[in-house]
């Protein structure tokens, strides 16, 4: 619709439901296997909390809360690709909220909530008010992702244009 030229992703993108779209949109990798620091927002009172470390594995079966605005699910299929690799499977819990605090207040005890570096260093402050409530940091032998290009195939953007060159090479 114009509002941009494109759009970075860490997973790859199924267009299957909209062949029409499918048809009109490129997706490119423009980077492989980059290591992401993960981390889980966890109730003191969780099985996981007393876990040293929280290994990736150790999340298996989890209830992972989300908020369910369509540009966060997105991420979370990076997530769960990611976290595949060690068998790892989910319950999802969406949570309708409509800022990342108004998100964190709705998170219950039993569920965990999981996170980037960028995340937790923008919204520090804001995990303040959750005195029972800690960010582990997740480790992982393997914990890496690749990063994808999304965009239109028509798009005549000269800096698009440029960008993909520059990555052709």
């Amino acid at each position: 619709d114009g509002i941009a030229d494109c759009g970075v992703v860490y997973a790859p993108c199924d267009f299957s439901d909209d062949p029409e779209l499918a048809e009109r949109v490129e997706i490119r990798q423009i980077q492989r296997g980059f290591d992401v620091e993960l981390y889980a927002w966890i109730h003191d009172k969780h099985p996981l909390a007393s876990k040293d470390p929280l290994r990736a594995e150790d999340l298996d079966g989890s209830l992972l809360a989300i908020q369910s605005d369509a540009r966060y699910l997105i991420g979370w299929n990076c997530f769960e690709s990611l976290f595949s690799q060690y068998g790892v499977t989910f319950d999802f819990h969406g949570k309708p909220a409509k800022d990342a605090i108004d998100f964190l207040w709705e998170v219950e005890d039993d569920e965990i909530v999981i996170t980037d570096v960028g995340w937790r260093d923008m919204y520090s402050s804001s995990f303040e008010p959750f005195q029972n409530r800690s960010l582990r940091l997740i480790e992982g032998q393997n914990l890496s992702i690749d990063a994808f290009l999304v965009f239109l195939r028509d798009n005549a953007n000269p800096a698009l244009r440029a960008f993909l060159e520059f990555t052709d090479h």
